[in-house]
């Protein structure tokens, strides 16, 4: 997507959204977990990823961040488990039958080559492709 609005508007699930910083190659998100960056202008931004681009599962470069399970929803194969990631609503699309209780800790994985990285303007700044030349 070109902008912020493009990737909301053509993302169902909705678009997993944090704020973030960019600075010295690092993208700094709101709750403080820092990831590495593709080259990015400093300053201000969001970062986007789509529900099925995150884990309830270890992957392998991935940061595992702290969340609350808010509900889960069983859609045959998958199930869209909804989380709450340091206040922020987010979902994940995991593979196979999950029923978590709300409540429940769990542990999303963030992979960082995954992220669209929005600027302040609303528009794209990076996308996984240039994340994972990094």
């Amino acid at each position: 997507p070109a902008d912020l609005a493009t990737a909301r508007a053509f993302s169902d699930p909705p678009l997993n959204e944090a704020p973030a910083r960019a600075a010295g190659g690092r993208l700094r998100l709101a709750f403080g977990v820092a990831l590495p960056a593709p080259p990015l202008p400093e300053g201000d931004c969001t970062i986007g990823i789509r529900a099925h681009q995150l884990s309830l599962d270890p992957v392998e470069g991935a940061v595992p961040l702290p969340a609350t399970v808010r509900v889960a929803e069983v859609t045959g194969s998958e199930s869209y488990v909804h989380i709450d990631v340091s206040g922020l609503p987010w979902v994940v699309l995991a593979p196979g039958v999950r029923r978590p209780e709300p409540g429940d800790a769990a542990t999303v994985w963030l992979d960082p080559r995954r992220l669209l990285v929005f600027g302040a303007d609303g528009r794209l700044a990076a996308t996984a492709s240039l994340a994972e030349a990094a």
